[in-house]
């Protein structure tokens, strides 16, 4: 976001009921299509940001629009709906309305995200921007700071420090950058607890987004259409095929990433491990559990 661009006010106040619009544009969009068309309440803003649907086509002239975290409950199998997905979209793409629409399970491909990907880096070539090599050496350096150990290292942090532990969930993104994480990064991090009766999990209904430099590279499954698709709609099982198990007393909620927002499981931590230091904690800790395909 820029000066040029002030922030605009806040249409939506939390415990607003909100729709999403019905649209299909021909331009990459935040909003999945799962959400389209879809009720639900406002929980909270998560500040203002340039509009990606249009910035994302390289125009200057993107609007700041407001962003909100808004809940739904997705039709899921059984008599008891114990799954939330949580998704972020700016007001451009909710209005006021007491109505309901249908869930989507279309997505975008990852052979047309790669395609993209290869046009902007032929584009910043062919200006003379970055040179091929330059770029190689820019991920390999990023990359080789980014590991599931820091994340692990943020959650041992929280299990030994209470203080730490709710500055995490009140700031994610302030929080880790005390560790020396996410410094400069213009994304927020939001870390959510797991409990005895709630479970967390992570996807990205759009492509991949997650915290690449507390988790590392993403797992292939990750970005897969199959695990995208079907863990806002049956988590349950989903996590039964990675070899979680919840009781179903224990409430699920699936937290949709955005170019904006990108979350961080805080797993539970293990019994008998009060004599561990953070080290050894931090050893326990997989990235399927930061993600929340994983109980630890």
């Amino acid at each position: 976001m820029t000066d040029a661009h002030p922030a605009p006010p806040d249409r939506f106040p939390p415990g607003t009921r909100v729709r999403t619009y019905r649209h299909d544009p021909p331009h990459h969009t935040r909003l999945p299509r799962y959400a389209r068309g879809k009720r639900g309440v406002v929980v909270e803003p998560e500040g203002p940001d340039e509009l990606a649907d249009l910035s994302a086509q390289g125009r200057g002239d993107a609007p700041v629009e407001q962003i909100y975290a808004v809940p739904s409950r997705p039709a899921t199998s059984g008599a008891r709906a114990t799954t939330t997905s949580y998704w972020t979209c700016g007001r451009a793409t909710w209005r006021r309305t007491k109505g309901a629409g249908p869930m989507s399970g279309d997505h975008h491909t990852d052979a047309t995200i790669a395609r993209r990907v290869r046009r902007l880096e032929t584009l910043l070539e062919e200006k003379g921007l970055i040179t091929g090599e330059r770029l190689d050496e820019a991920i390999d350096a990023f990359l080789a700071e980014s590991s599931p150990a820091n994340g692990a290292r943020v959650v041992a942090r929280a299990w030994t420090d209470d203080a730490y532990r709710a500055r995490l969930l009140a700031d994610g993104t302030a929080a880790v950058q005390e560790l020396g994480y996410m410094d400069g990064s213009y994304q927020r991090l939001r870390v959510v607890e797991n409990t005895a009766s709630h479970h967390n999990v992570i996807v990205c209904t759009l492509c991949s987004c997650y915290p690449l430099r507390l988790l590392g590279p993403s797992p292939s499954w990750y970005k897969s259409e199959a695990y995208r698709s079907r863990v806002v709609r049956e988590p349950r099982e989903v996590l039964r095929e990675f070899g979680l198990s919840l009781p179903a007393s224990v409430d699920i909620t699936v937290w949709d990433s955005s170019a904006e927002t990108r979350y961080l499981v805080l797993p539970r931590r293990p019994d008998g491990t009060e004599g561990l230091g953070e080290e050894e904690l931090a050893a326990l800790v997989t990235r399927n559990a930061l993600i929340g395909t994983a109980a630890v």
